[in-house]
């Protein structure tokens, strides 16, 4: 199996680039952040979902089998 490399972009609901999330391959160790435009690359060894986490937003899993760019909006997580 070769390995895929997948591009894309986090935004929050407001549209901003959301700058240091994290984007792990899901399974794995595998992991990068965004930058400071939001971007992001990784390349996936075996699995095809990856997992966007920030702090005070919910965590969000996307499968990306046979994509090679995603764009994922983050959402604030409620307060109570």
């Amino acid at each position: 199996m070769s390995a895929q490399t997948i591009k894309g972009n986090v935004k929050d609901s407001n549209g901003e680039a959301v700058i240091g999330a994290t984007v792990l391959e899901k399974g794995t160790k595998n992991a990068v952040v965004t930058d400071i435009d939001g971007n992001f690359s990784i390349k996936l060894s075996s699995g095809n979902e990856l997992q966007f986490s920030y702090i005070g937003m919910k965590p969000q899993t996307v499968n990306v089998a046979g994509k090679s760019s995603v764009t994922v909006t983050m959402e604030d997580e409620a307060t109570a």
